[in-house]
């Protein structure tokens, strides 16, 4: 057993080096992966140097190998920043590359573009002389300050477009949005606008408008089957 001893602590840093690759490909074999592999080579290599740090002979060898290593490191520092300085001279000098050649691009998440395009037009929009955009919202709340019902209306040089007209299932046959519909329409009015608009589709009660006064003004039919109906109110 001391001659085993003493031959593993006369290999100095190349018995580590075995250990350690004998530990990697075992592991590397039973299906750990790369990295878990090469911490377990490591784990090898550190373990079996505590085991032969008792030995004078190895405390020797590694004195000598981590000399060895220290003095190359040193002769390696001005090679590493030549060819670190002559990566970056290379990598300013290079031409540009563009990653995305120009043309037509399909975007299928289109949100943020669809915001941002509309910001664009908007602000062309505001520079013509005739051109007034306001928004504002009416909303139905419980005592808990639960939205029951509400309405968004925009107010386009003089003409108020109702949008989102919307009643919680359980709220709606109460009124409440005729209510609402009635207040952004009063609303509307007190900012100057002369007419109202707004679009829903067949399976949305469009009788609903009708019995509150709106008048059907047109209509687009969808080849799926549904249509979209055009009501307008003076106010």
């Amino acid at each position: 057993m001391s001659g085993l001893f003493g031959t593993l602590a006369s290999g100095g840093f190349l018995i580590l080096l075995v250990a350690a690759g004998f530990g990697f490909g075992f592991a590397l074999v039973a299906g750990q992966g790369r990295k878990r592999s090469a911490m377990i080579g490591g784990l090898c290599a550190v373990l079996l140097a505590a085991i032969l740090s008792a030995s004078p002979v190895f405390r020797a060898n590694m004195t000598g190998a981590i000399t060895v290593l220290f003095v190359l490191g040193l002769l390696a520092l001005p090679v590493m920043f030549y060819a670190f300085v002559l990566r970056q001279i290379r990598r300013r000098n290079a031409p540009a590359l563009n990653p995305l050649p120009a043309g037509l691009r399909l975007i299928e998440q289109d949100d943020a573009l669809f915001r941002e395009t509309l910001e664009h037009l908007r602000d062309e929009n505001a520079r013509q002389p005739d051109y007034s955009r306001q928004t504002f919202s009416i909303a139905w709340r419980d005592a808990r300050g639960a939205v029951l019902a509400s309405v968004r209306c925009e107010i386009l040089m003089g003409l108020a477009e109702m949008r989102a007209l919307y009643v919680q299932p359980e709220m709606r046959d109460k009124g409440l949005g005729r209510q609402v519909l009635q207040a952004a329409l009063d609303e509307a009015k007190s900012r100057g606008a002369a007419r109202a608009m707004l679009h829903t589709f067949d399976w949305q009660v469009p009788d609903f408008y009708r019995h509150l006064g709106w008048t059907r003004t047109g209509e687009v039919s969808y080849p799926a089957g549904p249509r979209r109906i055009q009501f307008e109110k003076q106010l």
